[in-house]
């Protein structure tokens, strides 16, 4: 892996701990309904209605954008809870109190990056 993969990934992996410590904290569970996977021009009309625009004004168009793309109520708060800077793509729910999970995080300077866990 390369030294930007691996700061990319333990950036990547932070958040995660920090997301799930949060959700953890506040008492309430992800569930499958906050999976949402983007149609696949949702990244351009991403980028023509965002940019220009950074930090917490990239942020909340970008919440803006996946609700007109259609990303139901659950994928929005979970957005929401993550101050707007991410979604999620998949989750294994495990049958346990732990899952996992595949996140993507956006970036107003990098576009977006994935983890996967």
């Amino acid at each position: 892996m390369t030294l930007v993969g691996q700061l990319a990934r333990s950036a990547l992996s932070a958040v995660t701990v920090v997301a799930g410590v949060g959700f953890a904290a506040s008492g309430e569970s992800v569930t499958a309904a906050a999976v949402w996977n983007p149609d696949a021009g949702f990244m351009q009309r991403l980028h023509q209605q965002c940019d220009g625009r950074s930090g917490v004004a990239f942020d909340v168009c970008f919440a803006a954008a996946m609700a007109s793309a259609g990303a139901p109520p659950a994928a929005l708060e979970f957005t929401r809870r993550l101050d707007n800077q991410a979604y999620l793509q998949a989750l294994d729910e495990c049958g346990g109190p732990v899952a996992l999970a595949m996140f993507s995080i956006h970036s107003a300077q990098t576009r977006t990056t994935l983890g996967f866990w």
